[in-house]
């Protein structure tokens, strides 16, 4: 059996313990939050471009006259991207291009296949990259990336 005087000194000995363990987590606590919160917005602007990249995909597919029109397709995924990211700092770029029978690339306008054929099909292709900055440095993890989704399809 133990004494009152003794029950109050251990008492008083583990008093000071919930303190420093409360110390300790709250920051680790506050880091892991914020490591959710930039996560979430890496997340966000990536689904983003990926959509972008699709819609200015399905611009240019559409048929040979949308294939076309590179200006159209940059347009198509930028008015995709124009209430979910800033623009200021996105770069859309676009190409066409046909592929022959034995599975060489060309030039859909100045190319000609082996043999002399016309290309059997043409594609689009678009790629949306944009920077990412996190809020918060952390320790092994670049502060800064470029986030970046290609779409290809191929044309009707």
């Amino acid at each position: 059996m133990t004494t009152a005087s003794a029950e109050r000194t251990r008492d008083r000995s583990c008093a000071g313990a919930a303190t420093a363990e409360l110390a300790i987590f709250i920051p680790l606590l506050f880091v892991l939050l914020l490591g959710s919160v930039d996560f979430g917005r890496a997340f966000y602007e990536l689904t983003a471009i990926t959509s972008a990249a699709t819609s200015g995909a399905k611009y240019g597919a559409h048929d040979a006259t949308h294939a076309g029109d590179i200006n159209g397709i940059r347009n198509a995924a930028l008015d995709d991207l124009r209430n979910s990211v800033a623009l200021d700092t996105v770069a859309v770029d676009a190409e066409r291009y046909c592929d022959c029978d034995d599975g060489s690339v060309i030039d859909c306008v100045t190319g000609t296949c082996a043999g002399g054929n016309t290309a059997r099909r043409s594609y689009i292709r678009v790629r949306v990259d944009k920077p990412f900055a996190t809020l918060f440095p952390y320790p092994g993890v670049p502060s800064a990336v470029v986030l970046s989704r290609e779409a290809q399809m191929r044309v009707q």
